[in-house]
């Protein structure tokens, strides 16, 4: 679970200082690492009807409207962001 969270921890970090281009066309221009779902970009505000924290770095760092998130809480309360800056084969 450390090692798997640690290495969470450094995705995060590469998302948070790469610089990607901004996609125009909507579609993703990323993917995520495996077991951990694209999603589109939610407004900040948006409330899911339950309480949630977010953990990582929610915002679109390529500008494509997606993100990566995963659940890692037992309840799903929890989740970690990255952006999806992994290249799409």
């Amino acid at each position: 679970m450390k090692r798997w969270f640690l290495i969470l921890l450094i995705v995060v970090v590469i998302a948070v200082s790469a610089v990607s281009i901004v996609a125009a066309s909507g579609a993703p221009v990323g993917g995520c690492p495996d077991n951990i779902h694209l999603h589109e970009v939610m407004d900040p505000d948006h409330n899911h009807g339950d309480p949630h924290q977010h953990v990582g770095n929610d915002q679109d760092q390529n500008g494509d409207g997606w993100i990566c998130v995963k659940h890692v809480s037992v309840n799903g309360s929890i989740h970690v962001h990255t952006d999806n800056n992994i290249p799409l084969p």
